[in-house]
């Protein structure tokens, strides 16, 4: 049975179809915690909504059917005997293993695994979450074969946005484009750090707003004069946006997308073949960006600069002292034109 993603479950979920056993890995915990409440709303039937014994969240009226390990100090033993037990008033063991890659012997735990049946009829249902999954454990290719394992990984660059009006959209927040921008490319960046901005801006809308904006347009100049090799300008803006670590490093994030991007953007034909970028999800004001300082740029030399991106980053979170010269060498160095 090939690896999962999330959409298959959900489908086989609204079918009222689980697996005995759940194999959640990746480090995006909102994707795992979001997967892991549809699978127990399947599996522990909530409460008629109408009623007074309705849960008022996730965990309320926690039954003696359901369980929870630590990976890192559960026994394999203790789990099968949860999960293969008798439950209370019927209806199926609900197992749930933290840092399930942390499991000493999970090979144990092989005899738990079946097909797919309806969530009436099983016996128990078991999610691990994990942050990763081993390919090299002979144990992990028993999984793949006889378990849902499904990837929750971090969110690819290209797909930030479609994930930021998602949460925007669902927690009803209006934001502006600059904001929007400025949450896709800030780091570090998971689903959960996305949502807490989120949070911040809807407790204060208006002071949230001046703020970001500002310093988001103050970060766009800086790169667009950087792009065009406006030494002496790029180093003036500089001047206050590299003041502290905690400034640098959000203006770091967004530099060091742009790079990338711009490599990318290079490296498909450039200005000169637009057809070979067609699959680029890149908005029009990027895209115009790197159409006019193309000409200035050859593709080794943005190269080179995402790797001296890496070193300054790796420099920046490691000394105690003001990044301003850190980041006015790389300005003096790269922004020069050639």
């Amino acid at each position: 049975m090939p690896k999962f993603d999330p959409k298959q479950i959900r489908a086989e979920l609204e079918k009222d179809l689980v697996w005995p056993v759940y194999w959640l890995w990746g480090r995006e915990k909102m994707k795992s915690r979001e997967l892991l409440k549809r699978i127990r709303d399947c599996v522990v039937k909530p409460a008629d909504a109408g009623s007074e014994a309705a849960p008022l969240s996730l965990f309320a009226g926690l039954s003696m059917s359901e369980h929870t390990f630590d990976g890192s100090q559960a026994v394999e033993g203790s789990i099968l005997e949860a999960a293969q037990s008798l439950s209370l008033g019927g209806g199926a063991q609900f197992i749930v293993v933290k840092n399930a890659h942390q499991l000493k012997k999970p090979d144990e735990l092989a005899e738990l695994f079946g097909a797919p049946l309806k969530a009436n009829v099983a016996a128990w249902v078991c999610v691990f979450v994990s942050d990763e999954l081993d390919g090299r454990r002979k144990f992990t290719k028993t999984l793949i074969e006889k378990a849902a394992v499904v990837a929750c990984e971090e969110v690819l660059e290209a797909e930030r946005e479609a994930w930021v009006n998602f949460l925007s959209k669902r927690g009803n927040a209006e934001l502006s484009d600059a904001l929007k921008a400025s949450l896709c490319v800030m780091e570090p960046w998971s689903l959960d750090v996305v949502e807490r901005e989120i949070e911040k801006f809807l407790l204060n809308p208006a002071d949230y707003a001046v703020a970001g904006e500002a310093k988001s347009a103050k970060s766009d100049e800086f790169i667009e004069a950087f792009f065009q090799r406006d030494m002496k300008r790029a180093l003036t803006i500089g001047e206050t946006l590299f003041q502290s670590p905690e400034d640098a490093l959000p203006l770091l994030g967004l530099f060091a997308w742009n790079v990338r991007h711009f490599a990318l953007w290079l490296s498909t034909g450039g200005p000169q073949d637009a057809g070979l970028r067609r699959d680029l999800k890149m908005n029009p004001y990027t895209a115009e960006r790197f159409r006019k300082c193309a000409p200035q740029w050859k593709l080794h030399e943005v190269l080179a600069l995402n790797e001296e991106l890496a070193r300054l980053d790796f420099a920046v979170k490691q000394t105690p002292l003001q990044p301003l010269g850190l980041w006015s060498a790389l300005v003096s160095y790269f922004a020069l034109k050639t």
